[in-house]
């Protein structure tokens, strides 16, 4: 009887260790501070404040110049701009009705006269659209061609390749599924997202891998020693919590930025100074000052 009982116990720990592990993997970032302590010593966020009302806005970026903003819709839909300083300059550029556009991951040109925006319905192509609505044609890339020795990161079958030059290297690869690799604007470094493990950061010279902890949607700070994230939950059926963290790869210090449990913020990215944050909270934009 006694031996039957133990052998039990074993199988169902057995049974319950693939469990017990993916649970591990699925904890909170452990974070030096939080936005409600204002605590002088740590980085932390001042003046929070919206730029627009709750309509279903999402996925801000910010203009190389610090003046505009760019977003669109639930659902990637539409193309939005607000100036920074003047909230009540929203502008419309492609209506959320246009259901052929998408501005997945959208990027302005280095004037920040122009945004190249993600059209997933035609043929996965970039095309460029101005602050005034005029479309460009793919030949019109106005500083966004890029050079014979940046990286060329790939995802394939839940890897995540990067070619420099002619040599290939497989930077993420095993148990777990890899994907959104966002270079750092120095070209040195690549931050990419484990489905179950999380963020990652890989150091494109040394090789070497930092595992930052549970986390989505980062974005670099424009001297790429930064990254902000968000860290969201849910119970099985919609979102009920996200909060912002700043990770530091200088002194590898994660903090967290927001502890605002009645607010879902999502997608933060950082000003071009790296000295304010904008992120969408249910529905609107959000600014706010990053003090260090």
């Amino acid at each position: 009887m006694r031996r039957a009982l133990v052998l039990g116990g074993l199988l169902a720990a057995l049974t319950f260790l693939p469990l017990l592990l993916w649970a591990s993997s699925q904890e909170e970032p452990s974070a030096t501070s939080a936005r409600s302590s204002r605590n002088t010593e740590s980085p932390h966020l001042e003046g929070v404040k919206p730029i627009t009302s709750q309509g279903w806005f999402m996925a801000p970026t910010w203009s190389p110049d610090g003046q505009s903003i760019a977003f669109s819709k639930e659902g990637y839909r539409g193309l939005f701009v607000v100036a920074a300083e003047n909230p009540g300059s929203l502008k419309t550029i492609i209506p959320a009705s246009n259901e052929s556009f998408s501005a997945y991951r959208m990027k302005w040109t280095p004037d920040s006269s122009t945004i190249f925006p993600y059209n997933s319905r035609d043929r996965d192509d970039l095309f460029a659209v101005t602050l005034e609505g005029k479309t460009l044609p793919l030949s019109e890339k106005r500083g966004l061609a890029q050079a014979a020795d940046e990286p060329q990161v790939t995802v394939l079958n839940g890897e995540i390749l990067i070619g420099v030059g002619k040599t290939i290297t497989k930077i993420a690869s095993g148990p777990d599924q890899y994907l959104a690799p966002v270079v750092s604007p120095d070209k040195s470094k690549i931050v990419y997202l484990g489905v179950i493990t999380g963020l990652y950061v890989y150091d494109i010279k040394t090789g070497s891998t930092i595992h930052i902890g549970q986390g989505d949607f980062p974005a670099w700070s424009s001297d790429s020693q930064q990254i902000v994230f968000d860290y969201a939950r849910d119970d099985g059926h919609e979102l009920i919590a996200s909060e912002i963290y700043l990770y530091d790869l200088v002194t590898m210090r994660l903090t967290q930025l927001t502890n605002t449990p009645r607010s879902i913020e999502r997608r933060p990215q950082f000003s071009p100074d790296a000295k304010r944050i904008v992120f969408d909270d249910r529905g609107a934009i959000i600014v706010a000052d990053l003090i260090y």
